[in-house]
């Protein structure tokens, strides 16, 4: 019997879990149809979304508090689909804000139709960098949550709602072989946002400058999306650097192919370029009044995923002011100076991350399907 879903995600990771969420659901209900809001990754799987998933790529308090009136008439739309459409089941990908905004509209306009069917969020809130006040409206907003990080479920009341470990993607794909990377290309990976290209970008290119000036010869590579493309060459263009924009689907992984060191914004990125060994410079820059709420709310010393986990440092990190073109060139001549020791020491956390991030388990597919059988009950 076909089945019919719903999935909503609104950034770059979320695009490429909802695809492996889409493969999962595939393969354990055959012929399914699935709709929403998601990015190409979603789109090659065949998801049909008559909504821009940049919509959600916004960041901070003041960006979110001028997007308010019309990230609700979105919500209303895409609630208007569901009820509409009555899917099997409901699924919301990380952009968290959103999802709990427009899981509680849909709660209420599923009951004034006398209309059941599970709300699912993909992507735990980091209840334990921010504090536990999101967790409230995530229980009561949805029936179940897929984890991807061990510790997550347990955070959770289980009367209200259905948490397990999913595990982590990034975790289970096959590793690069660092004895084949160059060693004179630097990668440069500013984030997906356009706020970060804005804030972070610059620092990134004053630093690969300063590089370029003590290592002559060095090369750049900057994978990016289609859509942020223009931007960025244009910022590019600017510095007259010798840096190659990588678009193709498969950029990220040639970077981590070719590039020995990588300068890098904070998000899911820092895992996936510990888990290959890749010695990193890490930052984070957003405006003054967006850093304030920011470090009013999170609770930990650094955001740096691999840092939280492995609970210690593998990476220089330079926040706010501490990021400069200045700071990420030291910190990145430095680790070029001694590369193999560098290297040597991300692959020792490598393998500790990987242990933790599989929970044990050799499929992500696998352990997402269990985990579906058991929240569905289709």
């Amino acid at each position: 019997m076909s089945r019919s879903f719903f999935l909503l995600a609104g950034e770059t990771s979320g695009d490429k879990l909802g695809a492996e969420l889409m493969t999962a659901l595939e393969t354990r209900y055959p012929e399914s149809g699935f709709y929403g809001m998601g990015g190409p990754h979603m789109m090659s799987q065949g998801l049909i979304s008559h909504e821009d998933m940049s919509q959600l790529s916004i960041m901070g308090i003041s960006e979110v508090i001028a997007a308010y009136s019309r990230l609700q008439k979105l919500a209303d739309r895409l609630v208007k689909q569901v009820i509409a459409n009555r899917p099997d089941a409901i699924f919301t990908i990380d952009s968290k804000a959103f999802s709990v905004r427009f899981a509680k509209k849909l709660r209420k306009e599923m009951r004034r139709v006398n209309y059941h069917a599970p709300i699912i969020h993909m992507v735990a809130p980091t209840i334990w960098a921010w504090g536990a006040w999101r967790k409230t409206a995530f229980e009561d907003s949805f029936d179940g949550l897929l984890c991807l990080f061990p510790f997550e479920p347990s955070l959770f009341d289980a009367n209200k709602i259905q948490a397990d470990f999913i595990g982590h993607p990034v975790a289970y794909k096959n590793q690069v072989n660092i004895s084949q990377r160059s060693t004179n290309i630097v990668g440069l990976l500013p984030g997906s946002r356009r706020s970060e290209i804005r804030y972070i970008l610059p620092d990134m290119l004053a630093a690969a400058q300063d590089i370029a000036t003590s290592r002559p010869g060095t090369e750049f590579v900057l994978p990016t999306l289609p859509h942020l493309e223009d931007e960025i060459s244009d910022r590019i263009a600017m510095s007259e650097l010798p840096i190659k924009i990588l678009s193709e689907n498969d950029a990220f992984s040639t970077l981590l192919r070719q590039a020995s060191v990588c300068m890098a914004a904070s998000g899911t990125v820092t895992l996936e370029l510990a888990l290959n060994a890749m010695p990193t410079v890490t930052c984070y820059k957003v405006s003054k009044l967006n850093y304030l709420f920011m470090r009013g709310l999170f609770k930990l010393k650094d955001p740096i995923l691999p840092h939280i986990l492995m609970q210690e440092p593998i990476f220089p990190y330079f926040e706010q002011s501490r990021q400069t073109g200045e700071s990420l060139a030291a910190a990145s001549l430095n680790i070029l100076e001694s590369l193999p020791a560098q290297t040597n020491a991300v692959a020792k956390s490598a393998g500790k991350l990987h242990s933790l991030l599989t929970g044990g388990q050799t499929s992500f597919q696998m352990q997402l399907q269990s985990v579906l059988e058991r929240q569905l009950h289709l």
